[in-house]
């Protein structure tokens, strides 16, 4: 498949309709949407936090890390988001799709486990890297 070029927008939460080729960014919500990047129209929503998806943001362009895998959707469409551009990524069998999720499911219940640990009042977390991007972007705008 050819190399698609995206364009991004940091928007306040995402809109309806989507356009194709773009790829709207909802900081205050911590989501990402866009379109299926294959054509097919569906809308993929990408959650970000340290055990989904991270979202990379040089001041011109974003990369969103892991790989989308669409294995829900009819086009099973798998690529990556990268410095706004598309590339393509192998098509994955049902069972490494199986051993895949079996794994995120595996570390997003220890992360929300390390999460709910009980911290006393004088524990203050220090500002993960969504906090960080926050106050970058306000800074920054």
């Amino acid at each position: 498949m050819k190399t698609i070029t995206i364009s991004h927008a940091f928007v306040e939460s995402i809109p309806k309709p989507m356009q194709p080729r773009m790829v709207y960014i909802s900081i205050r919500f911590a989501m990402v949407g866009h379109l299926c990047c294959c054509g097919c129209g569906e809308e993929v929503m990408t959650p970000l936090n340290p055990v989904r998806w991270r979202l990379e943001y040089d001041g011109r362009s974003v990369s969103l890390r892991p790989s989308i895998g669409n294995w829900s959707l009819p086009c099973r469409s798998h690529y990556w988001i990268i410095n706004n551009s598309i590339q393509w990524a192998e098509d994955w069998s049902e069972a490494k799709i199986a051993r895949a999720i079996k794994a995120d499911r595996r570390t997003l219940d220890e992360h929300i486990e390390y999460e709910m640990v009980e911290r006393s009042p004088d524990q203050t977390p220090a500002p993960g890297w969504f906090a960080k991007l926050r106050s970058w972007l306000v800074r920054n705008r």
